[in-house]
């Protein structure tokens, strides 16, 4: 079944995330009543599941990682007052 499905993240610099194999991204915002970051994705349910790395970097931190290692997911304001920048390891 395909359906969109929300993922919670959590701040840090990396994260693994298991989703449903050729699951598309759709976005990934700060939930306000959460106040946590979350992604969604566009998933069909009966695929095997894999994991995703996600990296996080603040503006102006070191980005620890090859850039060319690293698709762009989104951008996101964090508490008003600090912007997070979103990647997944290819």
């Amino acid at each position: 079944m395909k359906t969109i499905l929300r993922y919670e993240l959590k701040i840090g610099n990396s994260q693994i995330i298991e989703v449903p194999k050729g699951s598309r991204f759709l976005s990934l915002k700060n939930h306000e009543t959460l106040d946590i970051p979350v992604f969604w994705a566009l998933v069909e349910t009966a695929n095997e599941p894999e994991d995703l790395e996600i990296l996080m970097f603040a503006s102006g931190n070191n980005i620890t990682e090859d850039p060319t290692s690293l698709n762009y997911l989104d951008t996101f304001l964090y508490k008003e007052r600090y912007y997070f920048h979103c990647f997944v390891k290819k």
